[in-house]
Parts: structure tokens; sequence; C-alpha cells
């Protein structure tokens, strides 16, 4: 029960520690049981019927998720993983990657042909019309970015899905960002 409760988010401060301690020194039982907990929790989610939350229950379900995400701890341990990842990016080499534009790969999945990598496009840089081929991911760093009629800046992020289009990508200043984006973007135009 304890395993399913952990899951749930529904242990207070010292038992989800208590239980996380348990998880992380290799405590068979411990482990069984946050595996029979998934299984549940999955076997439930898909046992519930496709369905759209009302306006107010959507409301209170972003806010709540705003909450979290926006908490401290939260904010720290997400800061941390991200200053660990860049430093690892320090001993690469930048290498071009459109005029005005250089790029260190960070993860290439030449499989699902993918890739997360650190961008940096001087004033004035742009990149062609294109279309997403799969999900874009952007992180701002520093300066500032413009994506059709928008502008971006340091800690903004910035989501396009598939099939979605930029027309127009320009570095309005000095930039730096992190993407995630496919190998298989389709250039409009060309």
């Amino acid at each position: 029960m304890t395993a399913l409760l952990a899951l749930l988010g529904a242990l207070d401060a010292g038992e989800r520690q208590t239980f996380e301690n348990r998880l992380r020194e290799g405590d068979a039982t411990a482990i069984s049981a946050a595996r029979e907990a998934e299984e549940i929790v999955l076997a439930l989610a898909d046992a519930v019927p496709e369905c759209s939350p009302s306006p107010a229950l959507r409301g209170r379900l972003f806010d709540t998720l705003a909450g979290e995400l926006l908490a401290p701890s939260f904010i720290a341990e997400r800061t941390a993983w991200l200053k660990s990842f860049l430093s690892n990016a320090v001993a690469l080499a930048w290498e071009p990657f459109a005029p005005g534009v250089e790029v260190k790969w960070l993860q290439k999945d030449t499989e699902n042909r993918t890739y997360v990598a650190l961008l940096k496009a001087v004033a004035g840089s742009a990149y062609p019309a294109h279309r997403h081929v799969g999900v874009e991911e952007i992180l701002m760093l520093d300066g500032r970015l413009r994506l059709d009629d928008r502008e971006y800046t340091d800690g903004e992020f910035v989501r396009a899905e598939p099939g979605s289009a930029h027309h127009s990508t320009e570095a309005m200043e000095d930039c730096t960002f992190i993407i995630h984006s496919s190998f298989d973007t389709d250039l409009i135009g060309t």
C-alpha cells in the first residue's frame, strides 16, 4: 500500500523519504511493491474511458501542476540537473549549423531521427521557413529569438507540435538555447 500511495503522491514528506531510501538501498520488497503499484495505476488508467474534463476541473488541475512545477524544490532540482547536463557540453566543440548559428550536439538519436543540441546564434541570423515533422522544443538560455510574430527570452520554453510551421526564425540579439527536434524538419519553399 505504501508504494501505491507513494506513486500517487499521497505520502507525507517523511514517509515518502523513507520509501525512497528503501528503493535507493535496493530493498527487494520495496522495489517489487513499486513495480506492482505502477502496474495497478497503469491498469486503472487504461480502464478509464477518455473524456474531456470540465473547464473548472481543467483549471484546478493546471493550477495544481503549475504550483508543483514552480515550487522552489522542483526548480532547484531541475536547475542542478541542467547545470550538470550543460557542464558536460563545455568539452564539446562548436560546429556550423546554419549561417550565423553554431551547434553542440548533446544527443543524437539516429533510430528516431531526433536530437538535443545547444545552439548559439548571432544577432540577425535567420533560419529558413520550416515545417516540423516531430515535436520541437526550445529552452531559451539567454538573448532574444523571434519565431514568427513572438519573441522569446531567457528561461522561456517553446513547443511546436508536428505539422506546425515557423515561417520566420530570427535571432534578435545574440542568443543561446537548447533545442530538441527532428533531423527531418521540412524546409518550406526549397
